[in-house]
């Protein structure tokens, strides 16, 4: 017991402890660069674009099928 009031007492005065290392803290200078950084950075919109993909090479695939085959 005595070992951990000492303990803790080390860190009260030993000095701050932070809980963030780092400022994480995104300074943007317009709106279109908050929308920039915002689509760029939602997993939602890149699985959306990769659907829109899908859906361009599925419709690219169909129209193979009207053409005649030798």
């Amino acid at each position: 017991m005595k070992a951990f009031l000492i303990w803790c007492l080390s860190l009260w005065i030993g000095g701050q402890v932070f809980a963030q290392s780092g400022g994480d803290t995104i300074v943007i200078a317009s709106l279109q660069d908050a929308i920039t950084a915002a689509l760029k950075s939602n997993p939602t919109q890149a699985v959306y674009q990769q659907q829109v993909r899908q859906a361009h090479l599925n419709y690219e695939s169909t129209k193979g099928a009207f053409v005649p085959n030798a």
